[in-house]
């Protein structure tokens, strides 16, 4: 026996989004997900990579728009509160709204310690500011938060290097990157991009 399948309105939004991207047409992509948001605020996977197409794709101004557009259908009780505030923290950060930023970053860590895109988006505040002695502290205090067990971890240690850098000590930074952020083969490309990065800065 065969069974008809009868895809959602919701449903036939990601389907065309996948593929568009696999047209290489990301922005375009990236608008079928903003409409799926929009309809369905609370559609956490159409929120989170139409944020990560936002942010591969630098457009700072979606980054926060994005998730402010939803916002309002999200609160303490709806489960993932904390990760959307989070990617709200990033886009404000992006979009130079650092006190917004960092207090939205850690009111999302207040609900949930472990989301590395919070840190993350302190951590971009406290470069943007200067505050060079003040990040080293955040990142090392909430290591055991950030690190074990999260696929984005080599990105905030290289944040921490970048720290490191602005504090003019060199081989802090390359003892993180051998241990840290390129201990061995990468598993994402990302990781690859990361560890370029920060080899020309050091020669630099």
């Amino acid at each position: 026996a065969t069974v008809d399948l009868v895809a959602t309105e919701r449903e036939r939004g990601h389907v065309e989004a996948v593929r568009l991207l696999t047209e290489g047409r990301w922005s375009a992509a990236g608008r079928v997900l903003e409409d799926v948001s929009i309809a369905y605020p609370w559609d956490a996977l159409a929120l989170q990579v139409g944020h990560l197409m936002d942010f591969y794709r630098g457009d700072a101004l979606n980054l926060r728009t994005r998730v402010s557009r939803v916002l309002p259908a999200w609160d303490e009780s709806t489960p993932g509160f904390s990760f959307v505030l989070g990617m709200h923290a990033f886009g404000l950060e992006e979009m130079n709204q650092y006190t917004e930023a960092e207090a939205t970053a850690l009111r999302a860590l207040a609900l949930e310690r472990k989301d590395g895109w919070a840190v993350h988006a302190v951590t971009h505040v406290m470069e943007m500011q200067g505050r060079i002695d003040e990040g080293v502290r955040f990142l090392a205090d909430r290591e055991n938060d950030w690190s074990p067990d999260n696929g984005f971890a080599f990105h905030n240690w290289w944040h921490l290097c970048l720290f490191h850098l602005d504090a003019q000590r060199h081989a802090e930074a390359l003892a993180l990157y051998d241990t840290r952020v390129h201990p061995g083969p990468a598993q994402f490309v990302l990781t690859l991009i990361d560890a370029t990065a920060l080899l020309w800065r050091l020669r630099l």
